[in-house]
């Protein structure tokens, strides 16, 4: 295994599927997905558990009562299985390369403690869609 992607979970909706399917739909295999429900109200925790039946890298925890974001990520880093982290969010949509681009990276800078990329930012709209340029 060779990166966790640390996935926290608040009535994740729709997007959640979306988010997970582009994670399991990368072209580095060798990862495992830590789901983190934290409480939901919607049927956030019953799309995990369906996703825990279907793909042995997905990791599921669901809290009985919510944390908050916080707890919730320190939780998952200590529950993480490797010490390279992926942090995304419920809604977030990952391209098929994010997870091998990131390894190499990391792997050929052993120096680099935190690495960042851009955002994609996709609106309600097309029209509102815009890259966002983040330091790298």
């Amino acid at each position: 295994m060779k990166c966790s992607v640390l996935l926290p979970v608040l009535n994740g909706g729709p997007e959640l599927r979306v988010a997970i399917e582009s994670i399991l739909r990368q072209d580095e295999p060798e990862f495992e997905l830590i789901l983190i429900d934290d409480h939901s109200t919607d049927d956030s925790a019953g799309l995990i558990r369906e996703y825990l039946r279907k793909d042995r890298r997905i990791r599921g925890i669901f809290h009985h009562r919510n944390l908050g974001v916080a707890a919730t990520l320190n939780q998952g880093l200590a529950e993480a299985r490797t010490e390279l982290v992926v942090r995304m969010d419920h809604d977030d949509e990952s391209q098929p390369h994010r997870l091998g681009t990131l390894v190499r990276y990391m792997q050929s800078h052993p120096e680099t403690v935190v690495a960042g990329s851009y955002v994609y930012h996709m609106g309600r709209t097309t029209q509102h869609d815009h890259l966002i340029r983040l330091p790298t």
